[in-house]
């Protein structure tokens, strides 16, 4: 993701490749806070995003038959794999935005907001030895701005971009060639 820095005229005078790293925004925001002119040797770079996973929850009203299992051929020498049916979690994920300026958050968003309708559905396979490919739906529940500006013209202010949403997904146990 970047972020373009526009001249009055519209000229770009400066275009930002944006780190995205997991961990808590409190993390970066107590580096910011701690040295707020970067003079440690540290390479720390604002717009940052980062992520995190706040959240996993057993969800009941996607639950199958237990006693299932799901056969697939398998990649090796004509064998079968067999596995249980996927015991359904919904995981929750925050992504937070760190600018100091309102505009380059507001870029950054924008490059994030059109692939939600509020939902991403993407296709994969979640169990590498067998062949079986799921959708999992990641969808957007809320997106919230906080911008921490008090005092003086000499504060450090920090544009907080945070986005919330939950990926239903399934966990597999192990697979079992037959």
């Amino acid at each position: 993701m970047t972020v373009v820095r526009e001249d009055a005229s519209g000229v770009e005078q400066q275009r930002l490749v944006v780190p995205i790293d997991y961990g808590p925004k409190e993390r970066w925001l107590y580096r910011l806070t701690q040295d707020p002119d970067f003079t440690r040797s540290v390479g720390q770079v604002v717009p940052r995003i980062s992520y995190e996973m706040t959240g996993i929850a057993y969800d009941t009203t996607r639950k199958l038959n237990t006693l299932d299992k799901l056969t697939t051929a398998s990649d090796q020498e004509r064998k079968r794999a067999r596995l249980w049916v996927g015991v359904p979690y919904t995981l929750t994920i925050e992504l937070t935005i760190l600018t100091k300026l309102q505009q380059d958050g507001m870029q950054l968003v924008e490059q994030i907001l059109p692939y939600f309708t509020p939902e991403y559905t993407i296709s994969l396979r979640g169990v590498p030895e067998s062949n079986i490919i799921m959708d999992v739906p990641i969808i957007l529940e809320s997106v919230n701005i906080q911008d921490d500006y008090d005092g003086d013209f000499n504060q450090r202010r920090f544009v907080t971009y945070t986005m919330n949403f939950t990926l239903k997904a399934n966990l597999y146990g192990p697979v079992v060639d037959g």
